[in-house]
């Protein structure tokens, strides 16, 4: 695990097992904390966002880059007596992204759909429910069930997080 220097909180990166359907051994995922996040305090939990294009959310010390600036977002809800939370952010295949976060439905029907050749959602959804969640829970101080679980995105991920929400929605509140 490795550590990277952002505006706030604290930031964990790991690379997880992907699948090869995809085309990637493995993926990484940013895992942002609370600056007072304690991972020996067992009894402080904490609800999980898990978002979509994870190396574009947090906002990075000398890094010019345009970023959501989420982790500084959260910061500043949890300091006025918004519920802290912990936030996922799942990286993106690059040049796959639009397959992997549009599902079938999408691409059959949608207006996009001749620029999506082979739709790898339900791979990416297995990939997030069956393999980064079970490493989120395990290794980190989480509420868990769908009322403690959100996902999030913008553009395709968007359309992946209604489509995953819709899909899961005994897991994703």
């Amino acid at each position: 695990m490795k550590n990277l220097k952002i505006s706030c909180g604290n930031l964990d990166v790991v690379e997880l097992p992907f699948s090869t359907i995809l085309g990637s051994e493995k993926r990484t995922i940013r895992i942002w904390t609370p600056e007072d996040y304690n991972s020996s305090d067992k009894n402080k939990l904490y609800p999980v966002i898990y978002m979509h294009d994870g190396q574009n959310i947090f906002r990075y010390l000398d890094d010019d880059r345009v970023m959501w600036d989420v982790n500084d977002s959260i910061q500043s809800l949890s300091s006025i007596g918004f519920e802290e939370v912990i936030i996922v952010g799942i990286d993106h295949g690059g040049v796959k992204r639009i397959s992997e976060l549009s599902p079938n439905v999408w691409a059959s029907y949608g207006k996009n759909a001749p620029y999506v050749k082979n739709s790898c959602a339900e791979q990416y959804c297995d990939f997030l429910v069956n393999t980064v969640m079970p490493y989120i829970n395990k290794n980190y101080n989480v509420k868990t069930g769908r009322e403690f679980t959100s996902i999030c995105g913008s553009s395709m991920g968007g359309i992946c997080s209604l489509y995953i929400g819709l899909t899961y929605n005994e897991i994703f509140g």
